[in-house]
C-alpha cells in the first residue's frame, strides 16, 4: 500500500515538500489525498499516457533492478524485504565516483538548510597520511563514522574516530589542568568509586602482592 510506504520513507528521508507520482488509482483516491494533506506535501502528477513523465523514476527502477542482480548470488537465500534493502543501501550510501566523491544520502540531507551546519566548530583531526594529529580545522560534516573538515588544501572526509574537539589554552593558566580535563577526572573518579560501592565485598581489604 503506498501510505504504509510513505510513512517508512518520511521515517529515514525526511518528508519532501512535493511528491510527483503518476495518475494510477492509487494516487487519484480521497485517502491518499487527505494523507498527503495531513503531512503537508504538495502533490504533483505527470501527463497522462505519457511515459517519457516518469524518466527519473524509470532510470531509479533500472538501477535498483541492476545492484539486485549483481547481489542475487550473495543474497539469494535472503528474503526479498533483506534484498531491496541491502540494494538501496548500496545505491545510497556506497554509490560514490570521482566525479562527485559524496553519496547520495549527503547530498540529499546537504541540499535541505534543516541539515545544515550555521557553525563550524573547531576540531583536532588525525592525519590519514601521516598519522600525525593536526587542526585546528573546521568541521563541516559529521555522519555516523565519517566526518568532514576544511583543511587548506580543500575539504577532506576521515573517520569520525579520529576527530576529536579543540580546546584553546587560556593564557596565564601554565601549568594548571582545565576545566574539561578536571571535570573528566571527576567523573571517572566518581565512576571508579561507584563500581567498588557495588563490589560483594567491602573495598577495604588489603590487598595480596
Amino acid at each position: 500500500m503506498p501510505l504504509k510506504h510513505l510513512v517508512q520513507a518520511f521515517s529515514f528521508l525526511g518528508i519532501p515538500r512535493e511528491l510527483k507520482t503518476d495518475n494510477g488509482p492509487a494516487y487519484r483516491s480521497r485517502e491518499f489525498r487527505d494523507f498527503l494533506q495531513q503531512w503537508g506535501v504538495e502533490h504533483k502528477t505527470g501527463i497522462p499516457h505519457s511515459p517519457t513523465g516518469q524518466a527519473v523514476v524509470e532510470r531509479t527502477h533500472q538501477n535498483i533492478k541492476r545492484v539486485l542482480h549483481q547481489q542475487h548470488q550473495v543474497l539469494k537465500t535472503e528474503p526479498p524485504s533483506i534484498r531491496l534493502a541491502r540494494a538501496l543501501f548500496t545505491i545510497n550510501f556506497l554509490n560514490c565516483s570521482f566525479e562527485g566523491l559524496n553519496p547520495p544520502v549527503v547530498r540529499h540531507f546537504g541540499a535541505s538548510p534543516q541539515f545544515q551546519a550555521t557553525e563550524k566548530p573547531p576540531v583536532m583531526i588525525k592525519d590519514p597520511e601521516t598519522g600525525k594529529t593536526d587542526g585546528p580545522h573546521g568541521l563541516v560534516m559529521w555522519g555516523c563514522g565519517y566526518a568532514c573538515v576544511s583543511t587548506p588544501t580543500g575539504p577532506k572526509w576521515i573517520p569520525s574516530k579520529w576527530v576529536r574537539p579543540y580546546v584553546p589554552k587560556v593564557p596565564g593558566t601554565h601549568g594548571k589542568k582545565s576545566v574539561q580535563v578536571t571535570e573528566a577526572a571527576w567523573r571517572r573518579k566518581r565512576r571508579e568509586t561507584e563500581s567498588w560501592e557495588e563490589l560483594p565485598f567491602s573495598s577495604d581489604l588489603p590487598v595480596l602482592d
